[in-house]
């Protein structure tokens, strides 16, 4: 799928056509790498990958949510909620914060960074 593409099919914006990694990562010598620090953490852990978020985009274009699990290692669940706005807002801002879901009595913040690295 091509750029013009992908955002026709996710109903991105103009605004989103001058991604802050778009030019970047196409270079040979560099990638696009998703982190997450998550507060007060005991064993969670969330793992996307540039193409997790790209499919999660195609599958919010109707208005749905996605769920990540962020249990990891940990021996309750979380989750956070995606929807498109904050999608995007991640690949423009390459940062998003977002707080999990409340399970055990508690919730944590998600704090995910977009990052373009040289190999």
């Amino acid at each position: 799928m091509n750029r013009r593409r992908f955002f026709q099919a996710t109903g991105a914006t103009a605004l989103a056509l001058s991604l802050p990694f778009s030019a970047q990562a196409m270079e040979a010598d560099k990638q696009v790498l998703i982190d997450a620090a998550i507060s007060s953490n005991h064993g969670h852990a969330l793992s996307l990958s540039i193409g997790d978020v790209v499919e999660m985009l195609s599958k919010t274009k109707q208005g749905q949510n996605q769920e990540i699990s962020i249990q990891g290692q940990s021996g309750h669940p979380h989750s956070v909620s995606l929807n498109q706005e904050m999608l995007l807002a991640l690949l423009i801002d390459q940062e998003l914060e977002v707080e999990s879901s409340v399970d055990a009595g508690h919730s944590h913040g998600v704090l995910i960074n977009l990052e373009v690295v040289t190999s």
